[in-house]
């Protein structure tokens, strides 16, 4: 009888785990429209249970297998991919004051952010996501966001008034994602810091948050009108950064940032967007362009000789825009 008793109950635990698991797919499912982050979080845990990292990576002819040497070798290969100022005369001729010509009437030279503002921000923290180099979780800035709002706008006032970026906010944290192919060479790793006949062409600059200029950045934001104090605060923002990458609990060294815009920043999209923004200038009539982040798309009806070279003209003058942008396209993307 007890063991009757014992199999009915097992049998009737079981199928209320079936049971319960197809409810939870269901919701899961549902939640593509409503909620897709717990949906996506779900394919990345089945994902990654089904797909284990590589145990070893690879770069340059070197092999790490611990997490600390993955982490070092990773920021070795993340650190590799900065620009340099470049030394060419062209380069240093665009980058002088009078290479990029004013946009706009309008001048932008001081910000004054407010107590409620910053209590806004605060309070829209993502909880979920991990701390900083700072060590500050983002639950803990949220639930005192009353508290401590009035503190934190004199500080960031303080920094707009100085144009100043305080250097302890200048270090990220840098995760690898890998993005591609294999899993063991960490060029397949992109950092994380916490897109008739008609002949279309898809050109993708290389490694294009990273390698972003400065120097020249500064000065197309001078076109947008961006002056004084904001100027000098974006200008130290960009400058005297640092990253290290952490993996599986190992950080790696310090390394300087010498180019790029943060990625996971609030500004790093703005301030590409704004670098690249007059590429479109460079551009024909008769050659539609589509930017999406780092990938650009030039689209033409060939319907003669003249449209081939119109598409070729396209292409000379982005080559002329990359030139002095200080910003190079990846060869090794299908066009």
């Amino acid at each position: 009888m007890k063991k009757l008793k014992l199999r009915i109950a097992t049998q009737n635990v079981k199928s209320l785990i079936k049971r319960k698991h197809r409810e939870y797919l269901a919701k899961v499912e549902d939640s593509l429209s409503s909620n897709p982050k717990h949906f996506w979080s779900y394919h990345k845990a089945i994902l990654y249970r089904r797909t284990s990292p590589s145990t070893i990576i690879t770069y340059d002819g070197a092999t790490a297998k611990t997490a600390s040497e993955k982490a070092n070798l990773f920021n070795q290969y993340f650190s590799s991919t900065f620009s340099h100022p470049s030394t060419d005369n062209a380069v240093n001729e665009v980058t002088s004051s009078h290479s990029f010509p004013l946009k706009t009437d309008m001048l932008l030279s001081n910000i004054t952010l407010c107590v409620e503002e910053v209590s806004d921000c605060l309070n829209s923290l993502d909880t979920t996501k991990a701390c900083g180099p700072d060590g500050i979780p983002s639950r803990l800035l949220k639930e005192c966001c009353q508290q401590i709002a009035p503190s934190l706008c004199t500080i960031f006032n303080h920094s707009l008034i100085c144009g100043r970026f305080p250097s302890e906010w200048k270090s990220a944290n840098v995760t690898p994602v890998h993005k591609k192919n294999s899993k063991e060479p960490a060029e397949n790793y992109r950092p994380i810091s916490l897109l008739s006949i008609s002949d279309v062409l898809y050109l993708d600059l290389a490694k294009a948050f990273d390698s972003v200029d400065h120097q020249i950045l500064v000065e197309k934001l001078k076109c947008y009108g961006v002056a004084g104090r904001l100027l000098d605060w974006l200008t130290d923002y960009l400058n005297g950064r640092t990253q290290r990458v952490v993996i599986d609990g190992a950080v790696s060294q310090w390394v300087p940032v010498t180019s790029g815009v943060p990625q996971g920043s609030i500004l790093g999209p703005l301030l590409f967007v704004i670098f690249i923004n007059d590429l479109l200038e460079f551009i024909p009539n008769g050659t539609n362009t589509a930017l999406f982040a780092d990938d650009t798309k030039l689209h033409r009806n060939i319907s003669s000789l003249t449209d081939c070279e119109g598409l070729q003209q396209a292409l000379s003058n982005i080559n002329i825009w990359s030139q002095q942008s200080n910003m190079k396209f990846n060869s090794t993307v299908p066009y």
